[in-house]
């Protein structure tokens, strides 16, 4: 018969049984070990008998640390410490079948909640259900949001997020009066920025063709001056070339016979050469080799000679907004440094070089509705009488913007060059050069620059100014003679 102590005993080690079954099972980690229970025929005290499940003495130090040793004969028996016996009905129930079953009941002994058991994500639904189809899709959801997995459907695609379609970006039927909105804001604001690249790559391209053609026109200017003309015309058969044409511009005009000559403002970055055409429209969108580009090219007026210049010979040519080509660095000359700084200007013609002082800078009018029904003719090229001459220069000193110190009389040739301008619609920048004379020199002094304190302006660049014209009722000059 068991004594009572080894009754104890058997108690605890079950429980430690217990514990260390649970803590196997905490941690995963550690194989399990189950305690040995000390039998009644292992001897106590001093004697020694080995173990038959450990191969290891009774008391050694390697059991010691897995249970306790059962107390000697008429010692007093001590409960573990820091341990509270379980009940019998707290107990755990034994591991079935490699896993541990759940405990029936807690603490108190009340039975314990069981969980419910856990859905799959996903199981393909039998074809019995839902008539042979298969249900439809779950309903799509915010941007960012995880659609749940639906019992029966499909499985979440593209980590949840909607699929977004192209049809998606417009305005259907069921949107809100916002989200319509949304969207009708949205694809207007990608068509403008389309829109705008284009625009800008198309511009880029443009100026950088413009660019590159007037860069190969100046390498061909001069090409031939060495050369005689026996080996001109030998080099360039078919081609009439003018008696007295000057030869560096023999293999520009053996490209295009409506080459009048070669204009040159080197501190302007302005080298471009001079067409005229049959009209005054010809070259205004198409530039040396007669295709169509919105540079133009700087071309003389129809009017005009080039074998002997007029008394007034016009040149036109664009002022682009997007970049400095053509005529629009000549918008320097509206301040004073910009004259100071390019006082002279070279044409070159087919049969002779020239250089034209700068003698005024003005605002004009393309149309007779930008100044009261008035249109100031600046490119009047034959006058019948020096008087005529004569106030028509009045008319430009009245305009001009300042005085350049250069004179002029009635028996010089003056140079226009005609540009636009922004300051209103349809507006022109003028520069007006005179001729060096014979035997003058070209150098300008820059000395005697004057400012001129009311220049006469259109009246359309009074009303864009808010100002009142002083010279609303001026005399309004008219050329004597028709061209």
């Amino acid at each position: 018969m068991a004594k009572k102590g080894d009754q104890y005993w058997n108690y605890v080690d079950s429980l430690l049984d217990d514990y260390a079954d649970d803590s196997a099972e905490r941690t995963h980690a550690r194989p399990r070990r189950r305690a040995r229970r000390i039998q009644d025929g292992v001897v106590s005290g001093g004697d020694v008998q080995m173990n038959r499940n450990t191969d290891q003495p009774e008391g050694s130090a390697y059991q010691r640390r897995y249970y306790r040793a059962r107390p000697e004969e008429g010692q007093q028996q001590r409960p573990p410490q820091n341990r509270r016996p379980v009940p019998p009905q707290q107990r755990r129930v034994p591991p079935q079948n490699g896993r541990r079953a759940p405990q029936q009941v807690n603490r108190s002994g009340a039975p314990r909640q069981q969980r419910p058991p856990v859905q799959p994500a996903y199981r393909r639904p039998p074809q019995q259900r839902n008539g042979g189809r298969r249900p439809p899709p779950p309903p799509q959801q915010n941007r960012g949001y995880r659609a749940p997995a639906m019992a029966g459907g499909p499985p979440p695609q593209n980590g949840g997020k909607p699929k977004r379609r192209f049809r998606d970006l417009f305005p259907q039927k069921g949107d809100g009066a916002k989200e319509s909105i949304r969207k009708i804001v949205s694809l207007l604001s990608a068509i403008v920025l389309i829109g705008c690249v284009i625009y800008f790559a198309f511009a880029g391209i443009m100026s950088y063709q413009n660019s590159h053609s007037t860069s190969k026109l100046s390498k061909l200017l001069n090409a031939e001056s060495n050369s005689s003309w026996a080996e001109i015309r030998q080099k360039y058969p078919g081609v009439e070339f003018p008696e007295g044409m000057q030869k560096k511009f023999a293999a520009l005009y053996a490209q295009n016979q409506d080459l009048a000559g070669w204009i040159s403002i080197p501190g302007l970055n302005i080298n471009y050469p001079v067409m005229q055409g049959s009209n005054d429209d010809q070259y205004l969108r198409h530039n040396f080799n007669k295709e169509y580009t919105v540079y133009g090219t700087p071309f003389l007026s129809s009017y005009n000679s080039i074998k002997t210049l007029d008394q007034n010979s016009t040149i036109y040519a664009h002022s682009m907004r997007r970049d400095d080509q053509m005529f629009t660095p000549l918008k320097a000359y509206r301040s004073v440094q910009g004259f100071k700084d390019n006082p002279l200007i070279e044409f070159d013609t087919l049969y002779k070089d020239y250089y034209f002082k700068v003698y005024a800078v003005f605002i004009s009018n393309g149309n007779a509705d930008g100044d009261n029904g008035y249109l100031f003719n600046y490119t009047w090229n034959k006058f019948s009488s020096d008087a005529d001459f004569a106030e028509f220069i009045r008319q430009i000193n009245q305009r001009k913007l300042y005085s350049t110190g250069v004179d002029i009389s009635t028996t010089d040739k003056i140079l226009t060059l005609s540009t636009c301008n922004y300051d209103f619609d349809d507006c022109r920048l003028v520069i007006v050069g005179r001729m060096v004379r014979p035997g003058e020199s070209k150098h300008v002094s820059t000395r005697h620059v004057v400012k001129n304190p009311n220049p006469r302006f259109p009246q359309a660049y009074y009303d864009a100014k808010g100002l009142t014209n002083p010279y609303a009722q001026a005399k309004k000059w008219e050329p004597s003679a028709a061209h």
